[in-house]
């Protein structure tokens, strides 16, 4: 029915982070941030018009009400967090101060789409038809965002989707990746148990590759051992 807190946040530092990246000389790359919730399409259509209402709303305050509560609030995220987590960050990282932030948003939030990807909707994410100015966009989904469709500048991840299978998850937590200059940006919303199992899955398989890297190295045959792969109290091994 309407955006939860965590979700209006996650919207509000997508916002900054185009901004940031566009102050930074990449104004004319691709940004994404991902929205999953439910594998269920019509769960899908109603979340992404929460969201597209929740976003015009505060991209009307943003552009015409600088003492609104929500510019106010914007504020706050940029000096609490995204201030402190760059400052933080190893390299020599430029900041900038929040009117020159305030500024580039104006002209930020006329460039951002919401999107619903799944079989029923007709947004295509398309990012070479973008490639000139780049392509912004909110991406609801579901299935279809977690089978091998690559999200170009991915930052902002909202995802709320438990699954219990570790190839699901592995597939569908593509939170860490390639992002030059502005991995600092980068902000994963989800909950403990998701981040927890996602944690598990991790170490899982590093040390799965430890046992591939010590089978090979006593010259064993794929017929000669049966891999061990660290289980899970609740999460299925495939």
């Amino acid at each position: 029915e309407e955006v939860p807190p965590q979700m209006r946040e996650a919207i509000l530092a997508f916002m900054l982070t185009i901004a940031i990246r566009n102050l930074r000389g990449q104004r004319k790359k691709h940004n994404s941030m991902l929205i999953h919730t439910s594998r269920f399409k019509d769960v899908q259509s109603s979340v992404k018009d929460a969201v597209s209402r929740s976003f015009e709303a505060i991209s009307n305050q943003v552009q015409y009400n600088p003492q609104s509560k929500v510019v106010q609030e914007i504020k706050e995220l940029y000096e609490q967090d995204f201030l402190p987590t760059t400052s933080e960050w190893p390299g020599d990282i430029q900041v900038f101060g929040w009117e020159e932030v305030y500024e580039e948003l104006k002209k930020t939030v006329e460039k951002i789409q919401v999107f619903e990807i799944n079989g029923n909707s007709k947004d295509a994410l398309d990012y070479h038809q973008y490639k000139e100015n780049g392509l912004n966009v909110i991406a609801v989904g579901g299935d279809k965002l977690s089978r091998g469709l690559t999200l170009e500048g991915l930052s902002i991840t909202y995802y709320f989707r438990n699954t219990l299978m570790y190839d699901t998850l592995m597939q569908m937590g593509r939170w860490f990746g390639f992002r030059k200059g502005y991995m600092d940006l980068c902000r994963i919303y989800t909950s403990a148990d998701i981040a927890s199992n996602f944690e598990h899955l991790a170490i899982a398989m590093i040390e799965l590759r430890h046992e591939f890297e010590r089978l090979a190295n006593q010259g064993k045959t794929p017929s000669e051992y049966a891999v061990r792969m660290l289980s899970h109290p609740t999460m299925t091994l495939t």
